[in-house]
């Protein structure tokens, strides 16, 4: 397929893939998760030894879902609505389980589904001055499907902390927290990941695959069909809910005004 808001480039033993809808702060709708869910399908085909690196073009990584996709939801009927979380669901499941080893670069910002990007690669770099957030429950929203990813990565307080409170948090937080691999200056991030990039090769390319299904083998089974199925049903019942549907038109309300 052709991409509008995807961009790919290959390099020997690397493919950058960009989210580049940064009139819109890189959120995700249809369109964009359609995309990356194919871009990621046909990494799997690739037979070569290579690594993803996910990035977002613009001023920020990626703000989430966009919320004029979320707002359209209470024209759908149910299990149109339900699908189109399922779609959601693939997409992150599609990134964690990529049988390439997967590095997410933050920079600008990570909100919401964002944070649910950089959870689901293996690996994850940003810059110091990024800010993070997990502030879907004030917009009435459940941080549903990106929930399997953060939890892994945080583990059960800290998750509860930040998505009960919707603290903004930067980059040593995220360092500390466990969500990303490393936090730096800005003018350095990408002098940190080609160098973590140059340890990484000095592996076998066999290997490095074979222990990344290891190890998602024998960590705790958070991330299952059964619940990736469930986090796409409790996201379709609350995102056309009366307090989703308010809290989103006032947000919007407000950005135009």
């Amino acid at each position: 397929m052709e991409y509008r808001y995807i961009e790919w480039e290959s390099e020997e033993g690397l493919i950058t893939l960009w989210l580049n809808r940064p009139e819109k702060r890189n959120a995700f709708d249809h369109q964009m998760i359609s995309e990356l869910n194919d871009a990621l399908q046909r990494i799997n085909l690739i037979e070569d030894d290579m690594i993803v690196i996910l990035r977002g073009r613009g001023e920020v990584f990626c703000g989430g879902a966009d919320l004029n996709w979320m707002q359209a939801a209470a024209d759908l009927d149910y299990e149109t609505n339900y699908q189109e979380c399922l779609h959601l669901t693939q997409c992150l499941y599609n990134l964690y389980s990529c049988q390439k080893i997967t590095i997410a670069i933050v920079h600008g910002a990570a909100y919401g589904g964002g944070v649910g990007l950089a959870a689901a690669c293996d690996m994850a770099f940003c810059a110091d001055e990024s800010k993070f957030s997990l502030s879907e429950l004030r917009m009435g929203l459940v941080a549903s499907t990106i929930s399997p990813y953060v939890l892994k990565k945080l583990g059960e307080s800290r998750t509860k902390e930040l998505i009960f409170t919707g603290f903004q948090f930067g980059g040593k937080d995220a360092e500390t927290f466990g969500l990303v691999t490393r936090s730096v200056p800005s003018k350095e991030l990408d002098s940190i990941v080609h160098e973590y990039l140059s340890f990484i090769y000095k592996g076998g390319s066999k290997v490095r695959s074979l222990s990344k299904h290891l190890i998602h083998e024998l960590s705790p089974a958070i991330i299952t069909l059964e619940n990736i199925e469930k986090t796409a049903r409790l996201l379709a019942e609350v995102r056309v809910s009366d307090e989703a549907q308010h809290r989103i038109k006032s947000y919007l309300n407000k950005v135009k005004s």
